[in-house]
């Protein structure tokens, strides 16, 4: 069952199907991110802590992020989101700023 969860997460949330027998370091480094979010996604976490979530992606990534953003919230599961992205401060419920001006 654990092999069959990770080929599916692999295939639908990283989107990287016809990439499954490539060594992750050959791959570009908006596809290493997508990666990440796989395996961070695999055991549906209560809390999903994103930091700079849409960094290196393209187009492509940036709507997988949006999706992972949705699912997250359908569950019910708590996400975290560091950014210094304006769009992706939006994101939450309840926003905190931390300015490191003295």
């Amino acid at each position: 069952m654990q092999v069959h969860a990770r080929r599916v997460c692999w295939r639908t949330v990283a989107g990287l199907s016809t990439r499954t027998h490539d060594p992750v370091g050959t791959f570009s480094s908006g596809m290493r991110q997508r990666v990440r979010y796989a395996c961070a996604l695999l055991p549906a976490p209560p809390l999903l802590v994103l930091d700079e979530p849409t960094a290196t992606l393209d187009a492509d990534g940036a709507a997988l992020v949006d999706a992972v953003r949705a699912w997250q919230r359908e569950r019910g599961g708590l996400l975290v989101v560091a950014t210094n992205d304006p769009a992706e401060a939006l994101w939450g419920d309840l926003a905190v700023r931390i300015d490191g001006r003295d």
